[in-house]
């Protein structure tokens, strides 16, 4: 686990020393590993973009093309029944993915950037090197061995929210909905859904110390709340779309692609304490923080893509200690203790979770 930290440090410090002109900045996508290879140390998916910033629509407001290209090889674990739809750790099985993804979005302030509109194409190629290929109605993406999808994401951003990295105050909103439409995705598997989500952000500065004679930040503990509600359907949800819905997912310390209920709310509360900003790196803002948090989800209606109705409520608790390179990663390791539910990947409720943090959620 130490070689994995020390690995990701140093990779993140030397990508985010990369510098564009005034027009351009880089922007970090996403990262992800697989166990059986490259000894479950390197990446084997890495997604990553530039975002062009030198247009001028409306005067005071800011105006951003953004283009992000992904690629490589991810490892799924699937949760439910591919015969009757019921989801529990005994039905789980794994899927190796092949994939190339791609996405466009266009950004346009308003009101001097409080409020943020924008519009996104997302692209996915995937080809399933395991050969899952069966045919059934829970995973309809899967009946074939490779998988074309689309779909596009409109948004609104309500900002009140001072975010400095070490201190942080105010409120968010953001709201999406997102479209798959069977006309354009039959062209090869099958994907067919719409997706609303909803996240509201509240953040407080509950004690905040510089140093007296350089300011640098040295101490700081912040307060930030998360509501999510997302609701989610249609006649075939791919499997690349359920990771970011599901409850496993987004309470910390249960597993991925699990409790993909239709209707979800999750609260993620943090007590984020921050420690020591290190000046003696200039191209990149370096320092570690705790987070200690609080998770609790609650799930309605069928799972996606069956007729199972299962009303489910998951919590947890722990911490994540982290290392903060400038404002797109947070490397480090998460403790949690599952409160409520059960985590599949261990099969079985009331249990400590250890993993690795690549970013924060929020």
């Amino acid at each position: 686990m130490k070689k994995k930290i020390t690995l990701f440090c140093l990779l993140l410090i030397f990508v985010s020393s990369f510098t564009f002109s005034s027009d351009y900045k880089f922007l970090f996508g996403a990262l992800g590993m697989h166990e059986d290879y490259l000894a479950g140390i390197g990446p084997t998916y890495l997604n990553v973009g530039v975002g062009k910033t030198d247009f001028n629509f409306l005067e005071d407001n800011s105006t951003e093309l953004q283009f992000y290209v992904g690629g490589g090889l991810e490892k799924r674990t699937l949760w439910n029944d591919e015969s009757t739809g019921e989801n529990a750790a005994d039905n789980g099985f794994d899927l190796d993915v092949i994939r190339a993804d791609w996405k466009v979005r266009l950004k346009q302030g308003f009101f001097n950037d409080v409020l943020t509109a924008s519009l996104a194409y997302d692209g996915i190629y995937e080809y399933y090197s395991d050969g899952a290929n069966f045919s059934s109605t829970v995973y309809p993406d899967l009946e074939g061995d490779n998988l074309l999808g689309t779909y596009f994401t409109g948004g609104l951003f309500l900002d009140f929210m001072n975010d400095d990295m070490f201190v942080q105050d105010g409120v968010s909103l953001e709201t999406e909905f997102s479209i798959a439409p069977e006309q354009i995705n039959s062209l090869i598997g099958e994907s067919d859904f719409y997706s609303a989500n909803a996240e509201l952000i509240f953040a407080k500065t509950l004690l905040y110390t510089p140093a007296y004679d350089t300011g640098r930040n040295l101490f700081s503990l912040v307060l930030v709340d998360r509501f999510v509600a997302n609701y989610t359907d249609g006649d075939a949800v791919p499997t690349y779309f359920r990771k970011s819905i599901s409850l496993g997912r987004k309470v910390r310390g249960f597993s991925s692609y699990s409790y993909n209920n239709k209707l979800t709310f999750v609260n993620n509360l943090d007590l984020r304490v921050s420690l020591y900003e290190i000046d003696e790196i200039k191209f990149a803002r370096v320092f570690p923080r705790f987070n200690f948090f609080v998770d609790v989800g609650y799930g309605m209606l069928e799972y996606v893509n069956t007729n199972v109705s299962e009303n489910n409520l998951i919590a947890s608790t722990g911490v994540q200690a982290t290392i903060c390179v400038s404002d797109f990663a947070s490397l480090g390791y998460q403790y949690a203790y599952v409160l409520k539910g059960d985590n599949f990947d261990l099969g079985q409720s009331l249990v400590s979770v250890g993993s690795l943090v690549l970013m924060l959620d929020f």
